[in-house]
């Protein structure tokens, strides 16, 4: 898999029997460090497109404030190893945007799941967890957040 120049997106393709509850304006960001972060996601990625929201992908350094008022939810790719940094860009994105911030991990460590929610993440999802089943929370994220605020 390979990362998209940064904030260039991707129009995914629509699933005609199954519309998306979310509007067509809403935007998900994915913020992922590298190639390698993303590849346990590829399935992931493909129920996303099958959604029809529109889906940019990006390196968390390439992301600025006002470009992230355009997207209404965020993903971040994120390694454990690197839980601080996490947890700085985590609180740096909160005073930045309102939009729901969900974080897709390789670990599954329960205390660091809830700092990083208490940081400002409002989902904290492991590998494990279906791609379905993230994509359900992601879509209910969408449906309450107000788009274009």
């Amino acid at each position: 898999m390979t990362l998209t120049p940064p904030l260039v997106a991707l129009r995914t393709g629509r699933q005609e029997k199954n519309p998306p509850l979310p509007t067509h304006s809403d935007r998900i960001l994915w913020l992922c460090a590298s190639p390698e972060m993303c590849d346990p996601y590829a399935g992931l990625l493909s129920k996303f497109r099958s959604t029809g929201l529109f889906l940019a992908m990006a390196p968390p350094s390439a992301y600025r404030s006002q470009q992230l008022a355009a997207f209404s939810l965020l993903l971040i790719s994120i390694d454990t190893k690197l839980y601080a940094e996490t947890i700085a860009l985590v609180e740096e994105l909160r005073t930045m945007t309102r939009a729901p911030i969900v974080l897709l991990t390789l670990g599954n460590s329960l205390p660091w799941f809830a700092e990083a929610i208490e940081a400002g993440a409002d989902m904290v999802v492991g590998v494990t967890t279906p791609d379905d089943v993230i994509v359900a929370h992601c879509l209910a994220l969408l449906r309450r957040w107000p788009t274009g605020r």
